[in-house]
């Protein structure tokens, strides 16, 4: 449930750091309109309106609008279409997702289409969430520093896995997942493993033990793969955002018409899977490109996640590397170098962060939690209390302060969603808050979310308080952020539209 003092607008995008994460000249300074005027906003803001088109229900922008706002030339032939200036090189198959981005494969949520005579168009929500923040590298994020390292052996116990001629899936899992602990052995970083044995492990096992780790983690599952004999080499997938086609979804498949759970940690995640990926073109590994899978180890996951299938038993050259330790060494290295290249992105900025936010007119100085009742008939009842604090050189104008305040419930005890309770009461504890006589304003907000009966139980879910997240916005910017759990704040554009 949503409190704000002010308007709410549409947040467009998140960022990924693509050329630092691969190591490719993706996007550097220069390479791009860099102007104030193209900076501006979350999102692309063409100065002149782009020709939407609709298809199938979406909204879609053609290429050559795309490539004259990013200043990027475009070519097109019957198969293809390319958008390019020397050092950026994106490279669209047409009526596919598949995108070549400087040599690196990316699958797009919606194929490319052609349009008319001499016009390709691509969706709005791949424009937004690939090849805006892959062109225009700024993160939505504060940074952070990576502190625990999950490795997921699958299988295990009773569950082989696949066979075949050189063992069973969950003894390679076991063996890769011991290879990359050592590999990670000299890093800062806590490794933990959902199992060093050969013992039957849950789902729900693996992502409770996920979900116990305190501070920034990430999950990183791994598997072989079967099927297409064609199909060899390291294929990293993550979760597709909500109401979103999975990779290998059929053409007939309309997601929009229901909502299938994403990780809240969603552009987390694409980082880890394209710093892997890249690292396997630095190594000379064969990989498959980045992929949307709806694995079951993805569902529910709340760290950022990948989930790893190291190599094909159904392909013949596979299955010979499968069997060699050099091989097996090799892919922990391209592992663990890419975990090592996405840490060092998500940390990039801390001092600068923390110096900026020392200069900003408001922050967000303590936040209190009371939880005035336990779970009961009656249902959950939540008291948050924040101090805002003023910048002693800020003359506050009460007017400009925002403060938007998201409640979350877990629903059925699998999704997260914004709060059904009624809106929550909000109080200012200092009385007609000014900042003159103190710099430090305090509000409250209590949160309420009854027992539901038998009808309402149906309709929204079985729920329980899950967290919220805060954002101050002071004249018309975001200035501080706050949440709890602390990632819950990175998912909140799959919820509601929020400003800035």
């Amino acid at each position: 449930m949503l409190v704000s003092w002010n308007s709410c607008r549409l947040l467009l995008a998140f960022a990924l750091l693509f050329a630092v994460i691969t190591g490719t000249a993706v996007a550097k300074e220069g390479d791009v309109d860099t102007s104030k005027e193209a900076a501006a906003g979350d999102g692309p803001q063409p100065q002149e309106a782009w020709n939407e088109v609709r298809h199938n229900g979406r909204g879609y922008v053609s290429l050559d609008d795309v490539g004259r706002f990013y200043g990027l030339t475009f070519e097109r032939d019957e198969k293809r279409a390319r958008l390019t200036n020397g050092k950026i090189h994106l490279e669209f198959i047409t009526g596919t997702k598949g995108l070549l981005l400087n040599g690196l494969q990316f699958y797009l949520s919606y194929a490319v289409l052609p349009w008319g005579e001499d016009r390709v168009i691509v969706s709005n929500f791949d424009l937004v969430n690939v090849i805006d923040p892959t062109l225009r590298p700024s993160s939505q994020r504060d940074p952070s520093q990576l502190q625990t390292v999950i490795i997921n052996a699958s299988h295990g116990g009773r569950d082989a896995g696949i066979s075949g001629p050189w063992g069973r899936e969950k003894d390679f899992t076991l063996d890769l997942a011991l290879r990359l602990r050592k590999q990670l052995a000299d890093t800062p970083y806590r490794i933990m493993l959902t199992r060093e044995g050969d013992f039957d492990l849950s789902v729900a096992d693996r992502f409770a033990l996920a979900e116990s780790v305190k501070g920034e983690a990430i999950f990183v599952s791994l598997h072989l793969g079967n099927g297409n004999p064609n199909a060899q080499g390291l294929e990293i997938s993550t979760l597709p955002p909500p109401y979103t086609p999975a990779t290998y979804d059929p053409a007939d498949a309309k997601p929009d018409e229901s909502f299938y759970p994403g990780n809240i940690n969603d552009r987390e995640s694409l980082v880890l899977a394209v710093a892997i990926q890249g690292q396997a073109l630095r190594e000379k590994v064969r990989t498959l490109g980045l992929k949307r899978s709806r694995y079951e180890e993805l569902k529910g996951i709340a760290v950022p996640a990948v989930y790893c299938r190291a190599g094909f038993i159904t392909n013949k050259d596979d299955l010979k590397l499968l069997g060699q330790p050099e091989h097996l060494d090799r892919i922990a290295k391209v592992i663990a170098g890419g975990i090592q290249r996405y840490a060092s992105v998500i940390e990039q900025g801390i001092e600068q962060h923390t110096l900026q936010r020392a200069e900003e007119p408001l922050i967000i100085s303590n936040v209190e939690v009371f939880a005035d009742q336990v779970r009961s008939l009656q249902g959950e009842k939540r008291r948050v209390r924040i101090d805002i604090r003023a910048h002693e050189s800020t003359v506050v104008d009460p007017a400009k302060v925002d403060v938007q305040v998201y409640f979350f419930d877990l629903v059925n005890g699998k999704t997260l969603d914004l709060s059904a309770a009624d809106p929550p009461a909000v109080e200012w504890i200092s009385v007609l808050p000014d900042w003159k006589a103190t710099d430090t304003e305090v509000m409250e907000v209590s949160y309420e979310l009854p027992a539901m009966n038998e009808e309402e139980y149906k309709a929204f879910g079985q729920r329980f308080y899950y967290g919220f997240v805060i954002r101050l916005v002071y004249d018309g910017k975001l200035v501080d952020s706050y949440s709890e759990p602390t990632n819950l704040r990175r998912g909140l554009p799959h919820f509601t539209p929020v400003f800035p």
